[in-house]
């Protein structure tokens, strides 16, 4: 793989005379751009379409691997999930990748020295914002904070989890622990007021996504808050949790 190189001139590979072999499962370039001379791509090679950050993490870190730490001589570009390296090398020969990490973990092997592992991700959604895992500030903007609704009527907001891994997302499930009010509050109402209407898929396909709607109806006036919880096998991300909150009103009384 040659790509996001910084020479002044043709940048990936600048040749004058000297052999390249083309059509060995090579990448090479991005946006469309081979930015090279004196070399032309062969059948087996790819020159992508998008951005260099569609191909790998542009950062180079410890990714893991026998050696650790800066300098280290296993500090890697990450593949990202959707890149044209995975499984584009065909059978490469090559046992591991420069990780120690056996090869293929797909159909076949990753161009470069990063084979990814299937792994899912988990990003939940509001109002089509991201709200972040362990956050406890509700916000309107996502459909977190659920803002002023009259005692016994009902206010349901829709989340949606995605999934943009390249594993599928497995044992998904949601729960609301109610477990407290915000610091200060002078009054608070029952914490159960906050439901779960409807849930998601119990498995989310990588690349996909499913749905549920968590329900206020407030019982009394105050100030609910309660702590969402999703489980998952995320590696990172399980649980992934957030908080909601909403103010109960009195209904006006007409007399």
């Amino acid at each position: 793989m040659i790509a996001g190189n910084s020479a002044t001139n043709d940048p990936e590979i600048y040749s004058q005379g000297g052999t390249v072999t083309a059509d060995s499962y090579n990448l090479i370039g991005y946006g469309g751009d081979a930015r090279s001379s004196g070399f032309t791509p062969g059948a087996t090679d790819i020159v992508p379409s998008g951005a260099l950050a569609t191909i790998l993490t542009t950062t180079l870190a410890d990714n893991g691997g026998p050696s650790t730490g800066p300098g280290a001589a296993t500090w890697t570009h990450a593949l990202v999930a959707g890149s044209p390296a995975l499984d584009a090398a065909g059978d490469s020969g090559l046992a591991t990748d420069q990780r120690g990490v056996t090869r293929p973990q797909g159909a076949a092997d990753d161009i470069g020295a990063f084979e990814l592992e299937p792994a899912p991700e988990m990003n939940v959604q509001g109002n089509g914002g991201s709200i972040v895992n362990g956050d406890s500030t509700p916000d309107s903007a996502d459909h977190t904070a659920f803002g002023n609704v009259t005692v016994e009527s009902s206010l349901q907001r829709t989340f949606t989890i995605s999934n943009s891994g390249n594993a599928d997302l497995t044992d998904v499930l949601v729960t609301i622990d109610g477990s407290a009010c915000a610091a200060g509050a002078t009054s608070c109402i029952p914490a159960g007021d906050f439901t779960l209407v409807s849930a998601p898929d119990a498995t989310i396909a990588a690349g996909d996504s499913s749905s549920f709607t968590i329900a206020f109806a407030p019982t009394a006036a105050g100030l609910g808050e309660a702590g969402v919880s999703i489980a998952s096998n995320d590696g990172n991300e399980n649980p992934y949790t957030f908080t909601v909150n909403g103010n109960g009103v009195a209904p006006t009384t007409i007399t």
